[in-house]
């Protein structure tokens, strides 16, 4: 295993900590006048999808079905392919 791929599960969770400071004490209110700080968080979501799609084979996936693997892979359709605002009560 290279070293990038020994990194990736520390990178998604330093990224959930980004996101959790992102979010700490923001109203959805807050969310929905705020674009940068929006933007921001969606950035971050996106970066896991895109991490765990990257490192984590299908049969390394496989051998943790307790993990939601496929919320991690499927949030960048939720974000970017969607005709409707996301939903900020899920950000």
């Amino acid at each position: 295993m290279s070293n990038r791929a020994q990194a990736s599960p520390l990178d998604i969770v330093q990224i959930a900590g980004q996101i959790q400071r992102y979010v700490a004490g923001v109203e959805c209110t807050q969310l929905a006048v705020d674009d940068e700080k929006l933007a921001s968080i969606l950035y971050r979501i996106i970066s896991v999808e895109e991490t765990t799609k990257q490192f984590f084979s299908q049969p390394l996936r496989d051998q943790y079905p307790n993990i939601s693997w496929q919320e991690m892979t499927g949030i960048k359709n939720v974000v970017t392919h969607t005709d409707d605002p996301v939903a900020l009560e899920v950000v």
